[in-house]
């Protein structure tokens, strides 16, 4: 027998040229392939989707029901290991996919639409192997309307923070520290001062598995986060606490660049508070030790705490091993972040 699939519709204004209104209320079946959810994204758009209720199971004979999350590694090693999309993903993972991308949503996640293309969800484990599942969960879809600000001032030490509606909130309001928030999976604002050279224009850069890879005739672009790229603390006495994140690119060969973002949370969702381009690095550090030092090529530690946080970065020429590493102060003056003093810098004992 033929299954159908069942969807609730809950539209708060009236209808918008992409089909979705303000939100979105769909049931998204276990034993089912991935789901149209009648949902037309449009590229360059801001998106959430997020899980609001119900379980289900890729084995009920043998397996619990579970979330959107998908099945804790204990248990998902104990499945046969044939039907997955992505062997990193558990299974019974909420799925995304928009033409032939599939990507991960789990209990909830923001995204930019990098295309034209119909939302589909479904549950991770391969249409051929659905016979056994059981369950179902509510998902919930939003198109955001928000922009990230330009915060960082090309003529001043201060970098602003966003207004509390401002940015791209990757997730929906369920996160209680800035901690649980997945910033290897994220997607974040970038500009030409992120990046030197021009690979054509972007707003956003999404990253999947700490990396994004975009590769042309002579060169790659590579974005990437590692996991000694972010630093944790409660900087502002939000007491849900910020994350200090390095972000650095590269564009040809071992030249790269760094841009800093710190994250907060507000109403549970992680929502830019300051960002810090390379080009502002530079001319912060270039104040103090002249306009013939530098630049500051990327960060080797972190640390965040009440009111600061500190990272040492190498500096200085060449870029194939820079000559020294400086320590840079930024302290939260309630409404940005302003650099403390002189950078002090030693040699790099690589060099």
């Amino acid at each position: 027998m033929k299954r159908f699939v069942f969807i609730v519709l809950s539209c708060l204004f009236i209808g918008s040229a992409s089909g979705l209104t303000a939100t979105k209320d769909v049931r998204v079946l276990s034993n089912e392939s991935f789901q149209s959810t009648g949902i037309i994204l449009k590229a360059g758009m801001q998106y959430r989707v997020w899980q609001t209720g119900g379980k289900w199971t890729v084995d009920y004979r043998n397996f619990g029901y579970v979330n959107g999350a998908g099945y804790p590694p204990q248990i998902d090693r104990r499945i046969y290991q044939g039907c997955k999309y992505n062997s990193s993903w558990p299974y019974g993972l909420l799925l995304g996919k928009i033409r032939s991308h599939i990507f991960p949503i789990g209990l909830g996640r923001g995204f930019t639409a990098p295309e034209d293309g119909l939302l589909e969800l479904g549950i991770h484990d391969a249409s051929r192997c659905l016979a056994d599942n059981a369950g179902s969960l509510f998902v919930r879809i939003e198109e955001v309307y928000q922009h990230y600000p330009s915060i960082a001032s090309p003529k001043s030490a201060v970098v602003s923070a966003p207004s509390p509606t401002g940015g791209y909130p990757q997730i929906p309001s369920r996160f209680s520290r800035i901690e649980q928030v997945d910033f290897f999976n994220f997607t974040y604002p970038v500009g030409p001062s992120d990046c030197p050279n021009d690979f054509g224009p972007r707003k956003t850069v999404t990253l999947k598995d700490a990396n994004y890879i975009e590769k042309f005739r002579d060169s790659t672009l590579a974005f990437g986060v590692d996991k000694n790229d972010i630093a944790y603390g409660d900087i502002t006495g939000s007491h849900t606490g910020e994350a200090v994140i390095a972000l650095s690119c590269s564009f040809m060969a071992n030249f790269s660049t760094t841009t800093i973002y710190v994250y907060t949370l507000r109403n549970g969702v992680p929502t830019p508070l300051a960002k810090i381009p390379w080009d502002n690095l530079n001319k912060d550090y270039r104040r103090f030790w002249g306009k013939n030092n530098g630049p500051v090529w990327g960060v080797t530690s972190f640390k965040a705490s009440k009111g600061r946080f500190t990272f040492e970065g190498w500096v200085d020429s060449p870029h194939a091993c820079p000559a020294n590493i400086a320590r840079f102060i930024y302290t939260w003056n309630g409404s940005g972040f302003v650099l403390v003093g002189k950078p002090a810098k030693r040699k790099n004992p690589q060099c």
